[in-house]
């Protein structure tokens, strides 16, 4: 797993992504995000999607997303 540079890397990521990780974490209870629905979230640019899992900061299950229990906690507190 690859680590953020500096906090201004993870701010810049969080940022560019910030309506796919809030609808993540809308339906982080529901454990049904799918894979194909982050892609049209992000413009079908799979690379931003790959980004965010190499990073850490969602998990890939197969054909479902999840984020993270590091950013899950985070965001809940």
């Amino acid at each position: 797993m690859s680590t953020f540079r500096s906090i201004e890397e993870l701010v810049k990521i969080l940022e560019r992504e910030k309506e796919l990780l809030k609808e993540m974490f809308a339906k982080r209870k529901s454990l049904s995000f799918r894979y194909d629905y982050a892609l049209e979230m992000t413009e079908y640019k799979e690379a931003r999607v790959r980004y965010l899992i190499d990073y850490g900061v969602i998990r890939d299950t197969g054909d479902f997303l999840e984020m993270e229990d590091l950013y899950l906690k985070f965001f809940e507190d």
